[in-house]
């Protein structure tokens, strides 16, 4: 399955405040509210000290209603090490032409 197919079928799911990818553990881990909506629990923690509201739908919200999601199949993409492994295979491919050359 490729990964448009995976983020088609809602697998690589966003925080509903920074709309960054969110993952099962640390500040980024997925939470949700009574009301539903999802969010990192770091966005929505620091959303519900200045606001005691879902900052999708509005209904009242507090930070004892923030429940933690554990996924087994949640994808986390991570940006980072796609960029860094891109860099790599640029620089292998440079220096194979390179080698070829001489």
């Amino acid at each position: 399955m490729s990964l448009s197919q995976d983020e088609k079928k809602g697998r690589n799911e966003r925080c509903g405040i920074c709309y960054e990818i969110m993952s099962n553990a640390g500040p980024k881990q997925v939470v949700c509210l009574q009301c539903g909506h999802l969010f990192c629990h770091r966005c929505i923690t620091i959303a519900l000290s200045k606001s005691k509201q879902c900052p999708i739908c509005k209904l009242p919200a507090k930070k004892s209603h923030i429940r933690r999601l554990f996924f087994s199949n949640l994808y986390i993409k991570d940006e980072q090490e796609v960029a860094t492994l891109r860099l790599k295979l640029m620089t292998e491919t440079n220096q194979r032409k390179r080698v070829s050359l001489i």
